[in-house]
């Protein structure tokens, strides 16, 4: 028998979404090399997939990846409450460094953070460089890209998570699906205050009227694992998308 995989899992979470309009718009923060992607445009051939990318090493790979796929937009960024230039950690060492594809280089999604306690709290101290990206808010991403709707929000990125729901909200009133990773296994993650950060996360996303589609979501602010993946409809959105 064939082991389900994380992908599976998501896709299995994304049909619950029942996404039915003829054009879709989904919004993957933290696409490392392109996997999820791919697997998105293949699974959803009526779908524009930007994919967001702020490692220099991770972003080269991805636009090799998905060069032939034209509703594949890459974007060479990082969301943040920072508008303009922001500080963004990459760590080059080997040995955090163990993904091979048989075409292109090395690269870790885990050896880069907008947080360098991400990193240094792992013990990932080799060769550890901050490296300065384009980055701003998620609300100012969609009015750049004229993007009315997220249809699909895919949110992955290292920590960038906690930064990104301090700043405007305004995305949720029109976003139909959120799937939310979580990470919280470092030493400042696990402090008081990212503990309350991600009690008001959960707050802000039941508050836009999401749902949870995991029995996880709704107390995944006990995080005590490196990450949790949640995932999240909102029926409202989802009903004037469709109407």
């Amino acid at each position: 028998m064939k082991k389900k995989s994380k992908a599976d899992a998501l896709f299995r979470q994304l049909k619950k979404a029942k996404l039915k309009s003829k054009t879709l718009n989904f919004v993957e923060i933290g696409s490392f090399t392109g996997a999820y992607s791919k697997m998105m445009a293949a699974e959803y051939p009526n779908a524009t997939i930007f994919s967001i990318e702020a490692c220099p090493r991770n972003f080269k790979t991805l636009v090799a990846r998905t060069k032939k796929i034209d509703r594949i937009i890459p974007i060479h960024m990082a969301i943040s409450t920072t508008p303009g230039k922001v500080k963004f950690y990459v760590c080059d060492h080997p040995e955090y460094s163990k993904m091979k594809y048989s075409k292109f280089p090395r690269a870790s999604s885990q050896s880069n953070s907008l947080y360098k306690s991400f990193l240094s709290g792992k013990g990932w101290t080799k060769k550890l460089r901050a490296v300065m990206v384009d980055s701003m808010s998620l609300d100012d991403f969609c009015k750049d890209r004229k993007i009315e709707h997220i249809d699909f929000l895919k949110i992955n990125c290292e920590g960038c998570e906690y930064d990104m729901f301090d700043g405007s909200l305004d995305f949720l009133k029109h976003t139909t699906a959120i799937s939310l990773q979580m990470h919280g296994k470092s030493v400042e993650f696990r402090s008081t205050a990212f503990v309350k950060r991600r009690k008001k996360i959960v707050s802000d996303i039941v508050g836009a009227g999401f749902k949870s589609v995991d029995k996880i979501a709704s107390n995944f602010w006990k995080l005590k694992s490196n990450h949790v993946g949640t995932f999240w409809v909102n029926p409202d959105a989802r009903s004037k998308r469709s109407s």
